[in-house]
């Protein structure tokens, strides 16, 4: 089970009609932590990537329960505890 007990708010990006992509964070009620994922749109069952995958560089603190990402210009904000975190490419 990659969701917690409650479940998450998925937010799609794309560009276009092309390269859809779900984006969900996820808070583990037992530690708190948040994940970000994100998923190919046309298939949910291929994760592209979680920010667990690198934790020394991309982990997340303390989430808040139904943390939602939001997308901007190819960035992806995850807001946590005490500051709002920023994932895209440089």
């Amino acid at each position: 089970d990659v969701l917690g007990p409650r479940g998450a708010v998925p937010v799609v990006s794309s560009n276009g009609n092309a390269n859809g992509i779900v984006w969900i964070v996820d808070r583990r009620p037992t530690s708190n932590l948040a994940v970000l994922h994100a998923y190919r749109a046309d298939d949910v069952t291929v994760q592209l990537y979680n920010s667990n995958q690198n934790s020394s560089r991309d982990s997340l603190t303390t989430g808040f329960p139904f943390g939602t990402p939001t997308v901007i210009n190819g960035q992806v904000y995850v807001a946590v505890h005490g500051k709002i975190e920023v994932f895209g490419l440089l």
